[in-house]
């Protein structure tokens, strides 16, 4: 009888408080929104890593062409390009018997994200973010190249890599 009376429907108590719902959701909600920060945070630090990656392949590849010519190539990022690789079809397609200085960038290797046919601009070398990279070179009147990204914002800021004081 003792038994019966502990378990009345009265002193049961069934489910959840919408007090305690709330909390739960609440806890859900900043945990959520903490990691797509440090997802998003995560993301950025890649990109960054692997424009600087990027500007490691094409400072190999420009160093081999100076090797070649005793010079960098002039121009802009489209020359940089034309330099690098040659002469390419519509698709970004090199004739087989030219050996590009960088066949790991080319359009429809192994890497095509890294080239971007831009209209009126031609095929030019993208970072992360799918901005051209900013190459410069006059030997009239440089001594040295210019070569970088102007990052996420593609502006010149402080989030730039490759400029001197990013190494």
């Amino acid at each position: 009888m003792k038994l019966k009376l502990l378990l009345s429907p009265n002193s049961v108590k069934l489910g959840f408080s919408l007090i305690e719902i709330l909390v739960v959701i609440s806890i859900i909600a900043v945990l959520a929104g903490l990691s797509a920060t440090g997802f998003n945070l995560f993301k950025q630090q890649q990109a960054a890593s692997q424009a600087r990656l990027q500007l490691v392949y094409l400072e190999d590849g420009l160093q081999l062409y100076y090797e070649d010519y005793g010079t960098y190539p002039e121009g802009n990022v489209t020359n940089l390009y034309l330099e690098l690789f040659g002469e390419v079809d519509a698709n970004g397609n090199l004739p087989k018997e030219v050996d590009p200085y960088l066949p790991e960038l080319q359009s429809g290797s192994m890497k095509p994200e890294w080239v971007m046919n831009i209209q009126g601009k031609g095929f030019v070398i993208v970072d992360p973010w799918k901005n051209p990279y900013q190459y410069k070179f006059d030997s009239r009147e440089m001594e040295d190249y210019e070569l970088y990204s102007l990052g996420k914002d593609d502006k010149d800021s402080s989030d730039d890599i490759g400029r001197e004081d990013d190494y």
